[in-house]
């Protein structure tokens, strides 16, 4: 989670920017990188909305509890826990943020996919 944080602080997000994260499990990094990017439009100043952070996750259940401690941090309005596959939601992503939007993407499920959702966020022009 450390090397996550000085990443965003390398590159620090701008409006229209967002966070993906493939595999949530409790929504411990999904809810340090949403910390981030509300401290980040904070110093943005004029009331400017925290910016987005989206979390996959396949199982039911570890989307419930994340959700949860999402709820409980308080950090509901720019941190949204998405019910799926990351090989389907990776197109919503597309859908709902538009193209060049993925500031960061933290890949933390399984390992034998990385190189098959890294190109389909590439194909669909995700990356910023």
């Amino acid at each position: 989670a450390n090397l996550i944080a000085k990443s965003l602080q390398l590159k620090p997000a701008r409006l229209g920017e967002m966070a993906l994260e493939l595999g949530v499990f409790v929504g411990y990094t999904t809810m340090r990188i949403g910390q981030r990017f509300v401290e980040a439009a904070t110093a943005m100043g004029d009331g400017a909305t925290p910016l987005t952070v989206v979390g996959l996750e396949v199982e039911p259940v570890h989307v419930c509890v994340a959700r949860w401690m999402i709820d409980v941090a308080r950090l509901s309005g720019s941190v949204e826990i998405w019910a799926g596959m990351s090989q389907d939601l990776v197109l919503r992503v597309g859908d709902e943020c538009g193209e060049s939007t993925v500031q960061v993407c933290f890949m933390d499920h399984r390992g034998t996919r990385f190189h098959d959702d890294l190109n389909r966020l590439d194909k669909e022009r995700l990356l910023s």
